[in-house]
């Protein structure tokens, strides 16, 4: 409690220093803490951040041009890599007059440093506080997670009702055993304090070798542990319980998992259970970058811009 306090007066000096060099917004609190740093006007936006509450991390950028109007939260979340999410659609995004976080859920400082065993509950519980302070009771949430953060993209809009509009790019349609391939096996993931069921990673192994030489060579791997019948059932993301408008976008060539192959799951799934399901799938002539491709940006912003309106701006009025 006193480090907590230290902590906060701190950042509280902090604030007061970017206060009075840059004429910045800061704000702190017990279990969130938020200052803001002012933007070149070139930039169209101001970014606020870090903004941490209960091992989740977030940067925000709000455009600077005024709205009477709800702004649509668009909260990115990266893959394996780790920290904040970084990518091209941040900036398009904010064109188009939206809020966007980029979300950390291991591997940045005030965080878990590995992605294992990490509390969904945490992750929405930040989601919900960040559309509470902009949005108050309206809501107009969209979620896009790329590789690892597709996985929890979906366990998100499969089990909870966060937000009203998901992209998923190169998913997978399984939980997958924590990234740091070690003999103790453990889930990515946890709800409720127990770990998901999680399909494992081969023990001995060439291809497992090769994966932690390099992710770009992790594809041999992930086939071979879908081999695993009985985990992959078990670990099956139950997208049948998705209510919200899902967009999957896959690389046919995707050299560190088969994303084309599990979205098409995903989509068969879905179809199963209900065929008037809300999923769309695309697959890109692409690697498992798909954000470098222009063609999949652009259908990304659209879904994006498209759904969020049906979903919650016309329904609430702004437009």
């Amino acid at each position: 409690m006193v480090e907590d306090r230290t902590l906060i007066k701190r950042l509280n000096l902090i604030c007061v220093w970017r206060r009075i060099r840059l004429g910045a917004i800061c704000l702190g609190f017990a279990s969130v803490s938020i200052w803001a740093v002012q933007a070149e006007p070139q930039t169209g936006y101001i970014g606020y951040g870090p903004v941490i509450q209960d091992g989740v991390g977030a940067f925000i950028y709000e455009p600077m041009t005024p709205s009477a109007e709800v702004r649509p939260m668009v909260f990115l979340f990266g893959g394996s890599e780790g920290g904040y999410a970084r990518g091209p659609l941040l900036p398009e995004l904010i064109k188009r007059n939206m809020i966007v976080i980029e979300m950390a859920y291991f591997g940045f400082e005030g965080g878990p440093k590995h992605l294992t065993q990490i509390r969904l509950e945490a992750i929405e519980s930040h989601i919900r506080t960040l559309s509470e302070r902009y949005q108050g009771e309206m809501p107009c949430i969209g979620v896009v997670g790329v590789s690892k953060g597709a996985e929890l993209a979906l366990l998100i809009a499969t089990q909870s009702t966060a937000a009203q509009a998901y992209i998923a790019v190169v998913p997978t349609d399984v939980v997958w055993q924590a990234s740091a391939v070690t003999l103790s096996r453990k889930s990515s993931w946890t709800r409720s304090g127990a770990p998901l069921p999680f399909v494992p990673y081969p023990w001995f192994s060439l291809n497992t070798i090769k994966a932690i030489r390099s992710t770009k060579q992790a594809n041999a791997l992930h086939v071979q542990a879908l081999k695993n019948k009985t985990a992959v059932r078990r670990a099956q993301i139950p997208i049948h319980k998705a209510a919200a408008p899902i967009f999957l976008q896959s690389g046919m060539f995707d050299q560190v998992w088969p994303s084309t192959e599990m979205a098409r799951n995903l989509i068969n799934r879905a179809e199963a259970y209900d065929p008037a399901h809300r999923m769309t799938h695309t697959a890109y002539a692409t690697d498992h970058f798909v954000m470098h491709d222009e063609q999949a940006i652009e259908d990304a912003l659209e879904f994006i811009e498209i759904t969020l309106n049906s979903e919650c701006l016309t329904k609430s009025g702004s437009n």
